[in-house]
């Protein structure tokens, strides 16, 4: 999961990582969509320290089975936010 070369199994292992989320990367904001194939998908924005406008971070799509998240894949190549109808910059 470049750029983070991790794998992450099991609910108290993947909000362990979300816990201790490196730097100042942290989620400020996030917004479900339609993802690929009609799987639901979170786009997470971040604010970094310092400034005022949210910048695209990540489009997390969710695989769903019997009612519970089974699978999270994170795209992080921001210049994906368009094609879902999300700017890459907002004012928050």
């Amino acid at each position: 999961m470049p750029p983070f070369p991790s794998w992450y199994q099991g609910r108290e292992a993947v909000a362990e990582f979300h816990r201790r989320q490196p730097g100042t990367r942290r989620v400020s904001g996030a917004r479900s969509r339609p993802g690929p194939n009609g799987h639901p998908a979170c786009a997470c924005d971040h604010r970094p320290a310092g400034e005022g406008a949210f910048r695209a971070m990540s489009i997390d799509v969710l695989l769903v089975e019997r009612g519970r998240i089974a699978e999270i894949t994170a795209f992080t190549a921001t210049e994906a936010f368009p094609a879902f109808g999300l700017p890459a910059v907002h004012p928050g």
